[in-house]
């Protein structure tokens, strides 16, 4: 065997081994995604399991939740509204986590909470907390207010 067919079998075991390498590659970079994308969805299912937690468990959570989404967050004494704007952040951060994710199955299972009185004053005073197109989203969401006979 001559030094030129030795070079040639040296090449093509190197282009074999390359190819070898990217398919590897790839398959661990899709596995990766795959994790990821796993690992997003559970911090989002953790996120919005947080609330219902709280009312299962705290006493007078549940109350004071219901209270402040159906009459009015402003009707909550001191001590309750302290209680309550956290639920609410908590409510809202899981929902803006789904809305960095694209999960748009977990932004709609939130959308219920937007007819609230309630939550209407909380956003209009914590709004200001989270990023415009966030903001933005929410406001397209919100009811319209009803309008009163003229």
């Amino acid at each position: 065997m001559n030094w030129e067919a030795l070079g040639a079998i040296s090449e093509l075991c190197g282009a074999v081994a390359v190819v070898a390498t990217l398919v590897y590659l790839s398959v661990q970079v899709r596995q990766n995604s795959r994790l990821i994308e796993a690992g997003l969805a559970e911090s989002h299912v953790v996120a919005a399991n947080e609330l219902p937690r709280i009312l299962a468990s705290e006493p007078g959570a549940g109350d004071i939740f219901w209270e402040g989404l159906e009459t009015s967050r402003e009707s909550l004494e001191t001590e309750q509204q302290r209680r309550f704007d956290p639920m609410i952040f908590l409510f809202t951060s899981s929902a803006y986590q789904a809305f960095r994710q694209g999960d748009n199955a977990g932004l709609a299972r939130a959308d219920w909470i937007l007819g609230f009185v309630g939550f209407r004053e909380w956003w209009t005073e914590y709004q200001s907390t989270y990023p415009d197109d966030f903001r933005e989203y929410i406001a397209s969401k919100l009811p319209l207010p009803k309008r009163t006979a003229e």
